[in-house]
């Protein structure tokens, strides 16, 4: 079995990060919120692959 990539595993957090906030936003609106309805899921989810990958670039 081999080991996970440093890539694969900012790819994996970033989804989650990405799912997460995808659904924060629709309950928010589902609430009644203000949330904005230009949410980009691309752009959220490329962002937080590279904060997340040069997190573990430095971390291991």
């Amino acid at each position: 079995m081999s080991e996970l990539t440093k890539e694969q595993r900012a790819h994996d957090l970033a989804i989650t990060a990405t799912q997460l906030e995808a659904q924060r936003i629709m309950l928010s609106k589902s609430n009644g919120g203000t949330e904005p309805s230009d949410f980009d899921i691309y752009r959220y989810y490329y962002k937080t692959y590279q904060a997340c990958l040069e997190a573990m670039n430095k971390d291991f």
